[in-house]
């Protein structure tokens, strides 16, 4: 699990921001990856970024796990509105999506950076779809290492401007 690495990182650090380059979030509860992202913000004490995403289409363990590359993208928006709902909700909270259906949650502890910490999506073949929702979500983008930034002029107006704002450099 990064959560290990990253902990023991941070008791050998003072400085450095730390967090996983990406969180697979359709492999895994959303309830969990947010506890374990909010440990995790705590122990480095404000110094971790969420890195997430949807990981590629030829990811093996999709398929293992019953689900399907068509899945992945839309489990990642409602994993993410899933986690932000829980460090942000004043008490337990019900979920009604479509793949993690839940009452009365509640996400212990909260994250130590408030509301919570940076987030960055990961991204890879298609980078350029996640643009919008960077820009409309309260996120950055995390590079995928083919995609260079001359190639972000390239992008119309809005697009361009919102994803100024939401670059990671890792």
């Amino acid at each position: 699990a990064p959560e290990l690495f990253i902990c023991q990182a941070a008791a050998l650090t003072r400085q450095i921001r730390l967090g996983p380059a990406v969180r697979l979030l359709p492999l895994y509860h959303p309830l969990n990856v947010a506890i374990q992202a909010a440990v995790c913000d705590h122990l480095t004490r404000g110094r971790y970024l969420f890195g997430f995403g949807s990981g590629v289409p030829f990811f093996g363990n999709m398929e293992a796990r019953g689900l399907t590359n068509d899945d992945r993208h839309g489990m990642v928006l409602e994993a993410l509105d899933y986690i932000l709902t829980g460090w942000t909700a004043d008490g337990p909270f019900d979920w009604e999506g479509p793949h993690w259906p839940g009452r009365s949650i509640r996400v212990t502890p909260r994250p130590y950076q408030q509301p919570h910490m940076p987030l960055a999506v990961a991204t890879a073949p298609g980078w350029r779809a996640w643009v919008p929702a960077a820009s409309a979500y309260p996120y950055g983008l995390l590079l995928a290492p083919d995609v260079h930034r001359p190639d972000l002029p390239s992008l119309d107006g809005p697009q361009r401007d919102g994803l100024a704002a939401v670059l990671v450099d890792v």
